[in-house]
């Protein structure tokens, strides 16, 4: 594999959690993984084997112990930093196990957020979420608040939203 095909190196992790008064658990341990520029990965494994945390540490989410992530020509260190943040806003969409939305807001708001720090216009960014709310079959909901959707409406608002920014990464939990 040429290195310029690879997208995500994430070389020699370690991740831990506090485990309660027994110490620490390992739950990332010594992880080498690549993925390539283009495609498809699917990571599977019994509930509580580590897989949203893989994910979440893979798209800067979660802080880790040791080893490195390098992501295009950035390098991520362990600790949440600017660069990190930066990265984690310009490459990656996310979709989350429970949507994190915000209930309160519209189909609209909670897309139109997600694009906050674009420097883009605002007829791209109405362009961009039409768009998305048609190839998802929810331009009907577009003004409609949240918590007045279904869960599979919620779900496809959620894969909207990531999908709006035009990421190079999306990363499906």
């Amino acid at each position: 594999m040429n290195k310029k095909d690879i997208l995500i190196q994430a070389n020699k992790l370690h991740k831990y959690y506090k485990n309660g008064q027994e110490g620490l658990l390992h739950v990332i341990n010594d992880t080498t993984i690549s993925f390539e520029r283009k495609g498809l990965v699917c990571l599977l494994g019994e509930s509580g084997s580590g897989k949203t945390t893989l994910l979440n540490t893979l798209g800067g989410i979660d802080n880790f112990r040791s080893g490195s992530i390098q992501v295009d020509d950035v390098l991520i260190s362990g600790k949440m930093d600017r660069k990190t943040e930066n990265l984690r806003n310009e490459k990656y969409g996310y979709i989350f196990q429970n949507y994190y939305l915000l209930m309160d807001a519209t189909v609209y708001e909670n897309l139109y957020i997600a694009m906050g720090i674009f420097d883009i216009s605002e007829e791209e960014k109405e362009e961009r979420i039409n768009y998305v709310l048609n190839a998802l079959d929810m331009s009907r909901f577009k003004k409609r608040p949240v918590t007045m959707l279904s869960g599979g409406q919620q779900q496809r608002v959620a894969i909207a939203r990531a999908i709006v920014k035009n990421p190079s990464i999306i990363l499906a939990d």
